[in-house]
């Protein structure tokens, strides 16, 4: 990972001329430093302070996808094994701390799609429960097509 690393960053000053350039860049971002409770708590609120509103609709369709999967990120802390808990938080909590203020949880339900062990609560919970499988299939579905259909159309659900 450091041999990667020093690539990554030689290459920047090779390129760039500042092998700085990768950190100095992230400032345009407008990314800030926040507590994850508080960026869930910032989520919620503006998930429901703006509905009927526009942007209001991204707010809570952040907060439509990113709870739930946190609700998976308990489930597989307490049932899969430590190392998988690991993985799911640690990717979890860099983007919950790190985040563009007028929308906490923008950019999280794209991230949240690398995180396979949530997908496992979601697939445990569906087998054992009569028809449970069939409405999480039609709630992925639905959500796919109109994730699908704002993406094309050049809204900001990224």
């Amino acid at each position: 990972m450091g041999l990667g690393l020093l690539a990554y960053l030689g290459f920047s000053e090779l390129g760039a001329g500042e092998w700085r350039a990768p950190f100095e860049l992230q400032e345009q971002w407008e990314r800030t430093l926040a507590f994850p409770l508080w960026t869930v708590i910032q989520g919620t609120v503006q998930a429901f302070s703006w509905i009927g509103l526009y942007p209001g609709g991204y707010h809570l369709l952040d907060w439509l996808i990113v709870i739930p999967m946190l609700a998976a990120g308990v489930w597989v802390a307490i049932r899969a094994r430590p190392i998988f808990a690991v993985y799911a938080w640690g990717s979890l909590l860099v983007p919950l701390s790190f985040i563009f203020p007028p929308r906490p949880f923008m950019s999280l339900p794209r991230f949240l799609l690398a995180i396979v062990p949530l997908f496992w609560a979601a697939a445990v919970w569906a087998e054992r429960r009569p028809g449970v499988h069939e409405a999480v299939v039609i709630a992925s579905s639905c959500l796919l097509g109109i994730m699908t259909v704002l993406f094309v159309t050049w809204h900001y659900v990224f």
